[in-house]
């Protein structure tokens, strides 16, 4: 089945790459380059699946994520962090957010679409 994939992510290289992946592995992609703009695609365009950087311009991926969930209870895409730190405290803070997975960049394409795929 064809997903619907927002990435949200202000490295327009990475963005475009991850785009370019999820594209070739038969589903559509968006791209959002700063929270605001993931918030708007999400209420506007209704994704199945956000890949979310946790650190955007204008307003975090956590803060969108909570402004996502307050504003539009009833469609929640599934959330996937994605971000340069790791560690147990931070994953917490991502799990406690709704994100159901959390990438670590570079990302490895493989898991990428493992993720897709059971989501």
């Amino acid at each position: 089945m064809t997903k619907l994939v927002l990435i949200a992510e202000s490295n327009l290289d990475t963005q475009s790459a991850m785009k370019l992946l999820i594209n070739l592995w038969g589903h559509a992609a968006i791209g959002a380059r700063n929270g605001l703009e993931a918030v708007e695609l999400v209420m506007r365009r209704r994704p199945d699946i956000v890949v979310m950087n946790l650190q955007l311009p204008f307003m975090s991926g956590i803060e969108a994520t909570e402004f996502i969930h307050l504003a539009q209870p009833w469609h929640s895409p599934t959330l996937i962090a994605l971000t340069s730190q790791d560690g147990a405290r931070l994953r917490r803070i991502t799990a406690d957010a709704g994100f159901v997975a959390h990438l670590i960049q570079p990302i490895c394409p493989a898991e990428l679409k493992k993720l897709l795929e059971y989501s």
